[in-house]
């Protein structure tokens, strides 16, 4: 993604436009992996395929925007990583949801979760202490399709027995979501937009 261009020149599309993209094969295989790690788990939870394809382009648009914004760099990145750690922190926003209705698998499920979470955490600190100003992969892009993906999915994964009247508790979460995305949208784009100066070496 060129910050450059869609700060001043308004290209939105080359926030998407670089989730399909690569920097080589090594990043194809790392990127492909962790689609297909991620998409299955998504999609096993009967999210229709149209609906993870939006999810999937949204969050790694916001993620790539909030990538350019915090990135002291300037990282010249592409890939779909951003989108990815969306789908995978949708899972923890399907865990939240149906909390009332998991039984005795919520326990395990939110131990895996959050064990892999800090997996995440502990190979992006890695990559922040290398990083410089061509490094394919935003650490800050993937973390901000993680938040992206965490807000929205308290508010779009499925619920358990959806048909039937949402419960007290999935209310609570659509609405903590919803406000949560309001803040992290409300903040980050002006900032984005009117604040951000992006590295002449865009242009």
């Amino acid at each position: 993604m060129n910050p450059w261009l869609v700060r001043n020149e308004f290209q939105i599309w080359r926030c998407f436009t670089a989730l399909f993209l690569t920097t080589g094969f090594q990043q194809w295989v790392f990127s492909s992996a962790y689609l297909l790690l991620f998409g299955f788990m998504q999609s096993a939870t009967g999210m229709k395929w149209w609906k993870m394809l939006l999810f999937y382009l949204v969050c790694g648009g916001v993620g790539n925007i909030f990538g350019a914004a915090c990135d002291k760099h300037g990282a010249i990145f592409v890939g779909c990583i951003p989108a990815c750690y969306a789908m995978y922190s949708s899972m923890i926003a399907t865990v939240i949801v149906n909390w009332k209705v998991l039984g005795p698998l919520k326990t395990p499920l939110m131990l895996t979760l959050t064990i892999f979470t800090l997996c995440l955490m502990l190979n992006s600190s890695s990559n922040l202490n290398i990083f410089n100003s061509y490094h394919p992969h935003s650490v800050w892009a993937s973390w901000g399709g993680f938040i992206m993906g965490l807000c929205l999915g308290l508010i779009v994964m499925p619920r358990a027995g959806e048909g039937r009247s949402f419960e007290p508790w999935s209310k609570l979460c659509m609405i903590i979501g919803g406000i949560w995305l309001t803040i992290y949208l409300g903040i980050m784009l002006p900032l984005f937009f009117t604040v951000y100066d992006p590295p002449r070496h865009f242009i």
